[in-house]
């Protein structure tokens, strides 16, 4: 018997109506999608969760980080496979060996990174007011640096987002928390 892996989910439990991008005539390219989120409680980040595509077989990489826009942590992992049924997309879970600490009510990026340019995202989510689900909260795109939120970047592998050109986007991608009373 499995035991249940008790973590708390954000994006992937929210009514959203994906679109799924292609960008082939780019050809395929390094892409790293990012969020800025914070936590009610400190806790861990034990893994990553993000929609993926059958045709999506690159690794993959997961980052977070500070407020000052500083890498904290950063982890490789190959994608799984995804069973083809209905949809050729399929939310998937990617659990970290060493857990990454996370305080709370502080801001971070949670980012990740493929080769590929296929990708989920819903435009324009995140301008009406900040996502709470749990302890776990994505932040509106009001920021007053240059940033924002939606963030991306091409043709770099696993570097910060820094182009929030797409302001307000929201992508197929999530932490994994665990509070530390869990």
């Amino acid at each position: 018997m499995t035991k249940a892996w008790p973590v708390e989910r954000s994006v992937s439990t929210l009514p959203i109506t994906w679109t799924f991008n292609n960008e082939s005539g780019l050809g395929p390219r390094y892409l790293t999608l990012g969020l800025r989120v914070s936590f009610a409680v400190a806790g861990y980040i034990v893994g990553c969760q993000y929609l993926q595509n059958t045709a999506d077989t690159q690794p993959h990489g997961m980052s977070l980080y500070g407020p000052d826009f500083s890498l904290i942590q950063g982890a490789w992992f190959l994608p799984s496979t995804v069973a083809g049924g209905e949809s050729p997309w399929a939310w998937k879970a990617r659990r970290l060996r060493l857990a990454w600490r996370v305080e709370a009510d502080t801001l971070y990026i949670f980012a990740v990174s493929f080769i590929g340019p296929i990708y989920a995202s819903s435009s324009g989510y995140l301008t009406a007011a900040d996502v709470t689900v749990g302890n776990v909260t994505i932040k509106q795109n009001d920021f007053t640096d240059s940033l924002g939120n939606g963030l991306f970047l091409y043709g770099v592998f696993n570097e910060l987002p820094n182009d929030s050109a797409h302001n307000g986007t929201i992508y197929g991608i999530e932490p994994l928390f665990k509070p530390f009373d869990k």
